[in-house]
């Protein structure tokens, strides 16, 4: 993959993995532990941003 499809990829991304990465320091900032949901939405939304990423 050209590396200027990939750039385009990730920052087409960025605004569903910033939304990931907020989600998961909501429970942090309230001094407790990401739920197992918590935890399998963000992973979930990780791997469809990632895919999202490596098709251009």
């Amino acid at each position: 993959m050209p590396y200027a499809a990939l750039v385009i990829g990730l920052i087409q991304a960025l605004p569903e993995i910033s939304d990931e990465i907020k989600s998961l320091l909501v429970p942090i900032q309230e001094g407790r532990a990401p739920t197992e949901a918590e935890w399998e939405a963000a992973k979930a939304a990780a791997d469809q941003a990632n895919q999202a990423v490596q098709a251009g």
